[in-house]
């Protein structure tokens, strides 16, 4: 049964951050033992350790909430350390937004047609500020 379980309660929650949740006991317990196919007593004793002493501790700790009643697991609401997780699909959507604002960006600059003497008396306000500068 050791070789399924996490060793400590850190481990344990990366587990159960990687999960849909809400999930239930025996949903945790699956994702534990896949794909090893353990017998069925493995199978239990995993579940069982989870269910009287693994997710009520991490409960306690407020890392989850464990409703023992419906066998349920759930992210806790307000973090431990005081730190705000962010699921990884919210980081994917989010990088994806700022590349979309980038690319468009890009796409605004390049496509606007700037005339050479703008662009020469840009450079040469930059040639007199380093002037100026040194």
């Amino acid at each position: 049964m050791g070789e399924f379980l996490p060793e400590s309660n850190a481990a344990l929650v990366t587990v159960l951050d990687e999960m849909v949740m809400p999930a239930t006991v025996d949903e945790i317990t699956d994702a534990l033992v896949e794909p090893a196919d353990p017998p069925i007593e493995t199978w239990a004793a995993v579940h069982e350790r989870l269910y009287e002493d693994r997710l009520p501790a991490l409960d306690a700790s407020g890392a989850i909430e464990f409703d023992e009643t419906q066998g349920l697991v759930e992210r806790s609401a307000t973090p431990v350390d005081g730190t705000h997780s962010v699921s990884p699909t919210v980081l994917v959507a989010i990088s994806i937004g700022v590349l979309l604002v980038v690319l468009a960006f890009g796409v605004v600059v390049t496509s606007a047609q700037i005339e050479p003497q703008t662009v020469r008396r840009l450079f040469s306000l930059g040639s007199v500020t380093a002037a100026a500068v040194s």
